[in-house]
């Protein structure tokens, strides 16, 4: 009987439904009111899942109609019921409400509908691997665990754990991914799931293997090979294909061979996607043991099997593999196609990451790989060939950040997208900041554990660094869905387009790039490149040279001659790129690597009379741009000015220099403080208004910090102000557009933290730190420079400003005119310092200067960069 009238309940909701939401809707209150039962609303849910194939706009829409009056009802067990199949139907239509799946995990453990669960967590793990965000296929994935978690399903619970290690790989959160493997270790224990223990054993070797750990990989594995023989098992294809792998990454090239055949022989058993691999890396193996046109054919084999469903990293693989063949056939044009391809593929994945250290993580697989091909690239040829190589290495976590906040800036002005949601938005960027975003939250995200929350070895604090962006990511999803434009906060880092828009306005750019023994420049003019290839122990000395001085166990002298031999061997290099129709004119824009601090390309532009005399007419404009992003547009006014400087450092210059500043740049607000006496406070009303930020103090390297986090603007006891974390929070607030950081080595980048040095070109230092609120220009010194030298430079610099020169014609005149003034201009210009006894003691010293060009040395000439967005 009561399946009967359960059937009738079902029979009249059925019908209902095909009159219309309206009748559905208020035949579903009437069951209500009636009150149905819980089985009865279940079949008529069972009914519902049959159809969701063939109708699924209609399954979607009665099941909004059930959760609202479920809700209303009170009635628990079949709210969780439409929910699940509500979002199995959005899942299956290819909208991702996963901000709803956590809700709905919740709903029905608290329910114990576990069969809907059980329903839901198998639609999950379906799409997941579909899902265009790695943030969502792993939020997906700690859902599923937490429901296997609550219901014990602890096989499923370490088949995902072991999924989520490998993924957490493919972005580089290596200790993520140590952690989930951990957890399933500790299941497999706990629960004697020995048929498991291979599994994590393998997945273990993988996130290893990601890591560039090949012993540890190899020792895995090996462990697979003996549980395997122990069980009287073949080792499965995975292990055989990762066996060869970790052989080919030793370079034992003849003996991964054997691997890659002996899985390829299993035709009948193997997957596509092990196929392919095992096709690549046997290509690999070819050519590197010089069969070259094998390995063509081979590759062009593994390129045919590709389809859209195959994961993302594979057809990059498939793609980069096959340049490199390509190219060492001699084949360049179908190498660059090649790159082309591979390219699109690895931003689409980059794309696909919101956290920042995710996309740094999938960069960082692939950017020593990309400079190398870019390096087996002919040294001149159409500038389209290596302009999507070009993109991906300058493209990162700063220009990210730039265009994320440009995105949240946007919203917060669109008045279409509901207030509650842009107050959602502004907290989550708020919480995200507050742990350090954007440069130091890389410093702290081997904390950031995703799946905190389902029995994790780290769950307290792993939820406090994990969480914050996990909201920001919902809340992107939310505003996404009701905005029509610019759904896409990364969407102004497309890098090759910039670069492109950059050549085509009639821009040279110049890439420092060093790499594998060498120091290279690619020059790019218009539609061509060219590229000088020059030895790396010069700088590499140089580079060490300055280290030493930094740490106070080199000495000035050593310093200079090995700078002086750098600059000497840039400068044919300079001239031979200044030949007919490469001349150096115009706006060049120099894009370094991070390494390029040991490379003085301002020294020797000044230092060659060609160039030198184009910047002193203002027909040749240089700078750098650490960030690959475009700027606001800002007024270059001079009305406000902010210094800093300290009185105790022993230093006889900074107060003088700021005196000069205030008087050169006529500003009306002129604001100086000794932090000697005072703190710098983010709430300053002068810096708030400051147009010109003008910092002389003794300096510190960003890089002689282990970890930067540490680091202060200054140098410790002799006149620290602002940290890492307070300049990239507060300063980023304030609209001043210039920033003269008059600190020795200010202009010194760091790419590492304590764990390591990152693999991407991040070029991460105090100029780019000050240029995050997206208006600014930064100028800083690269090694430890002169007061006299400073004096005269900023002085110089702020003249050009007040005759109304553009700041990157200023700088060039300022850096010539410096090079060129004789000792009685430099006498000159010194006569102007206000305090009697400093300019008395300072002019008479410069008076007894032997040299009729004083400044005419690199050391001089050379020390200050100018650095800019595009």
């Amino acid at each position: 009987m009561r399946r009967r009238s359960s059937s009738g309940i079902a029979s009249r909701l059925e019908g209902a439904l095909r009159l219309g939401p309206d009748a559905y809707g208020a035949e579903l209150a009437a069951v209500l009111r009636e009150g149905a039962s819980d089985r009865s609303l279940a079949v008529h849910d069972h009914d519902l899942r049959r159809r969701l194939a063939a109708e699924p706009t209609l399954v979607a829409d009665a099941c909004r109609l059930q959760v609202k009056a479920y809700t209303a009802h009170d009635r628990r067990r079949a709210q969780a019921l439409a929910v699940s199949t509500g979002l199995t139907c959005a899942f299956l239509g290819g909208e991702i409400w996963l901000g709803r799946l956590a809700s709905a995990i919740d709903l029905v453990l608290e329910t114990r509908s576990f069969a809907a669960g059980e329903r839901l967590v198998h639609h999950v793990r379906g799409i997941a691997p579909t899902l265009p965000s790695v943030d969502d296929y792993l939020h997906a994935l700690r859902q599923c665990t937490r429901f296997y978690s609550a219901r014990g399903r602890h096989r499923a619970m370490v088949r995902t754990l072991c999924l989520a290690a490998v993924y957490f790989a493919e972005v580089g959160a290596f200790q993520s991914g140590y952690r989930a493997l951990h957890h399933a270790q500790e299941i497999v224990l706990a629960k004697r799931l020995h048929q498991e223990q291979t599994r994590v054993l393998e997945s273990q070797a993988v996130v290893a293997l990601a890591e560039g750990d090949l012993a540890c990989a190899e020792a895995e594995l090996e462990k697979v090979v003996h549980l395997c023989q122990w069980r009287g098992r073949s080792l499965p294809d995975s292990v055989v294909g990762n066996l060869g792998t970790v052989k080919m990454r030793m370079q034992k090239f003849l003996e991964a061979r054997e691997w890659f055949d002996a899985i390829l022989s299993r035709a009948e058993t193997l997957q596509p996607t092990a196929r392919i691999q095992a096709l690549v890396n046997l290509a690999v193996c070819l050519r590197e043991t010089g069969e070259t046109a094998r390995s063509v054919r081979i590759i062009g084999r593994a390129a045919k099997a590709l389809d859209e469903s195959l994961p993302a990293a594979l057809h990059a693989e498939v793609h980069l593999v096959a340049a490199k063949c390509h190219l060492r056939a001699d084949a360049p044009a179908e190498g660059a196609a090649q790159l082309r391809k591979a390219t699109a593929v690895l931003n689409v994945m980059v794309e696909g990451a919101r956290r920042l250290h995710y996309r740094r993580g999938i960069r960082e697989q692939y950017c020593g790989r990309l400079k190398s091909l870019l390096l087996e690239m002919p040294e001149e040829g159409a500038f389209e060939d290596v302009l999507p190589l070009l993109g991906f290495l300058r493209a990162g976590i700063l220009s990210d950040w730039l265009s994320l906040l440009d995105w949240c800036d946007a919203v917060d002005a669109d008045e279409s997208v509901p207030a509650i949601l842009r107050e959602r938005l502004r907290e989550a960027m708020a919480e995200v900041t507050s742990l350090g975003a954007p440069i130091l939250y890389g410093y702290r995200e081997k904390y950031d554990d995703p799946f905190a929350g389902t029995g994790s070895p780290s769950d307290e604090i792993g939820s406090i660094y994990s969480a914050p962006w996990t909201e920001l990511g919902q809340a992107i999803e939310a505003i996404a869905a009701v905005r029509s434009v610019a759904s896409d906060p990364y969407g102004g880092t497309n890098a090759a387009a910039l670069l492109r828009g950059a050549a085509s306005a009639g821009r040279k750019l110049l890439f420092l790039l060093v790499h594998a023994g060498r120091v290279h420049l690619l020059w790019a003019h218009g539609e061509r490149y060219s590229r000088h290839v020059l030895p790396l122990d010069i700088f590499l000395a140089f580079a060490e040279s300055t280290h030493s001085y930094q740490q106070g166990s080199g000495s000035r002298a050593d310093l200079i001659a090995r700078l002086g031999a750098a600059v000497d061997v840039l400068v044919p290099a300079i001239a031979a790129l200044n030949c007919a129709g490469q001349e150096i004119m115009g706006d060049v824009l120099v894009f370094p690597d991070a390494r390029s601090d040991m490379v003085p390309l301002i020294a020797a532009l000044v230092g060659f009379e060609p160039t030198r005399a184009r910047l002193k007419a203002g027909l040749l404009t240089v700078r750098y741009c650490p960030i690959l992003y475009v700027g606001k547009p800002s007024a270059p006014a001079c009305q406000h000015f902010f210094g800093i400087w300290y009185s105790r450092a022993g230093l006889s210059f900074p107060r003088a220099e700021l005196e000069m500043a205030g008087e050169r740049l006529r500003a009306t607000g002129v604001r100086v403080i000794d932090v000697a006496e005072e703190e710098v406070s983010g709430d300053d009303p002068g810096l708030a208004q400051a147009d010109v930020i003008h910092v002389a103090l003794d300096g510190f390297p960003l890089s002689g910090y282990t970890d930067p986090y540490f680091a202060r603007l200054g140098t410790p006891g002799k006149g620290e102000v602002l940290g890492v974390d307070a300049l990239q929070r507060m300063l980023s607030r304030y609209p001043y557009w210039l920033a003269f950081l008059n600190l020795c080595h200010a202009g010194v980048t760091s790419t590492r933290n304590f764990q390591k040095v990152f693999a991407t070109d991040d070029v991460i230092g105090y100029p780019s730190l000050l240029m995050l609120n997206r208006t600014a220009s930064v100028v800083a010194p690269l090694w430890a420079t002169l007061d006299v030298v400073g004096y005269v430079f900023s002085s110089l610099l702020y003249e050009g400003l007040v005759r109304g020169e553009p700041l990157p014609v200023a700088y060039g005149k300022a850096l010539a005119d410096m090079y060129d003034h004789d000792r009685a201009g430099l006498v000159d210009i010194l006569s102007t310092i206000r305090d009697e006894a400093l300019r008395d003691r300072v002019v008479q010293a410069a008076g007894m200067w032997s040299d009729r060009f004083p400044l005419q040395r690199p050391y001089c000439a050379g020390v200050y960069v100018l650095h800019t967005l595009l």
